[in-house]
């Protein structure tokens, strides 16, 4: 073990202080791998307060010169005399000392984590003990663009899982570590960031263990029967959105798409065509051509009614879609929905009601906010009998939801989600 070197606390960074903004890293390592972690200074580095030394070399050079006085007695030699020459000094040397030679970074490496709680408390800062830490020079990661100024920061760190050896950071057992980089003035730190990486049992488990099976449900908000031109430019917005997404995310995708947020593809012939190609070969949920509550439905004794539109919505998301199957299997709801409700749709089709987690916590017997696995199935009992099984939205679907407030990278969302899933699979 290389040791933890210490650092300087100074507080949680702001807004407006520099950050180490994560590009992209390794988050699964082989044992006795490389950690690569890739990051951009949010802004220029300050002037280093540290104290710093000018190095100078001055040479002194004496010579001695002989000399022969005259002789006093006749026939008598006379002895040499040393007379030393003045002292000539050389040219004083200065080795120039880089502005940024001050600047260090430090990778630290902490107890592995085994819930999904302690991933949040990680990056709230409250992490466990300190493992083992490794420290590179500034100058050796460093490279600024020239044509922008933004500095990136490449570090490879290579791990061990024993040893004493300064650049090496060791994980000495499988297991998911939180990970701080920090970037120090002297011995002052001025920006932190915290990382999740996890370490393998061996180099062959690289491509199973590490794997998950999740699965995506994106959609768009309904704006009603009734839209307004505001409304179909918000829901136009949300149909790009998700046809990038589509295009972007390689996994399958099941589609919420509401009927009436189709109006806003009304003339826009290219928005059709690139949403249909995108979602080629993903599933859409089955949904009412207009909103309908399935709990108010059936109070109302409108079950009829709820059908033949439930079957108009079907239709239009098929000619819209027709690369994109149909299915009524699920019911995503956020609203709260009754026990004869969940039984017509069981009915019609539906084996699966996915309601958001604080939903599931409102439900009776649920296990409160102890519950941390929202990846088990649960079945509802419905009256006269039979089930339908009931799944959470996982929380950590949010990390997704970008905001203008959020200051976080790509990267960092994603390893939060990584960190959360493999949490969850440990525990």
């Amino acid at each position: 073990m290389s040791g933890c070197v210490g650092v300087a606390d100074t507080g949680r960074a702001q807004p407006d202080s520099l950050r180490l903004q994560l590009l992209a890293q390794t988050f699964v390592v082989a044992p006795d791998a490389v950690l690569e972690l890739e990051y951009q200074l949010s802004g220029p580095l300050p002037a280093s307060t540290a104290p710093t030394t000018t190095t100078t070399t001055t040479t002194t050079t004496t010579t001695t010169t002989t000399t022969v006085p005259p002789s006093t007695l006749p026939g008598t030699p006379a002895a040499p005399v040393d007379t030393p020459a003045p002292e000539t000094a050389a040219p004083t040397t200065t080795v120039p000392v880089s502005p940024t030679a001050a600047f260090s970074l430090v990778v630290t490496a902490y107890e592995p984590v085994r819930f999904r709680t302690d991933v949040a408390d990680a990056l709230a800062g409250r992490r466990g003990r300190a493992v083992d830490s490794a420290r590179l020079e500034y100058d050796q990661v460093a490279a600024t663009d020239p044509a922008t100024g933004l500095v990136t920061l490449s570090l490879d760190v290579a791990t061990s899982t024993s040893g004493d050896v300064a650049l090496e950071l060791e994980l000495p057992r499988a297991g998911l570590y939180p990970v701080t980089v920090d970037l120090l003035d002297g011995v002052r730190r001025i920006a932190r960031h915290t990382t999740f990486v996890e370490r393998l049992v061996d180099a062959d488990t690289a491509t199973t263990s590490a794997r998950m099976d999740v699965s995506l449900l994106a959609g768009v908000d309904d704006p009603g029967p009734d839209a307004d031109a505001n409304d179909l430019v918000a829901a136009r917005s949300q149909l790009l959105e998700l046809a990038g997404l589509a295009q972007t995310v390689a996994a399958p995708l099941t589609v919420w798409l509401p009927p009436d947020a189709t109006a806003a593809l009304e003339g826009d012939a290219e928005l059709a065509e690139r949403l249909r190609s995108a979602l080629a070969g993903d599933e859409a949920v089955a949904l009412p051509a207009h909103e309908l509550d399935p709990s108010s439905a059936v109070a109302a004794g409108e079950v009829d009614v709820f059908t033949r539109t439930l079957r108009t919505g079907e239709d239009l998301l098929t000619e819209l879609l027709p690369d994109s199957p149909t299915r009524r299997a699920v019911w995503p709801t956020t609203e709260p929905i009754s026990t004869a409700g969940a039984t017509m749709l069981r009915d019609l089709g539906a084996r699966l009601l996915l309601v958001p987690y604080e939903q599931y916590l409102e439900l009776d017997g649920s296990l409160g906010r102890d519950f941390t696995d929202p990846s088990r199935l649960y079945d509802v009992q419905l009256a006269g009998g039979g089930a339908v099984s009931l799944a959470m939205a996982d929380p950590i679907g949010a990390v997704l939801d970008t905001v203008d407030t959020d200051l976080r990278t790509p990267a960092e969302r994603a390893v939060e989600v990584f960190a959360t899933l493999a949490a969850m699979r440990i525990q």
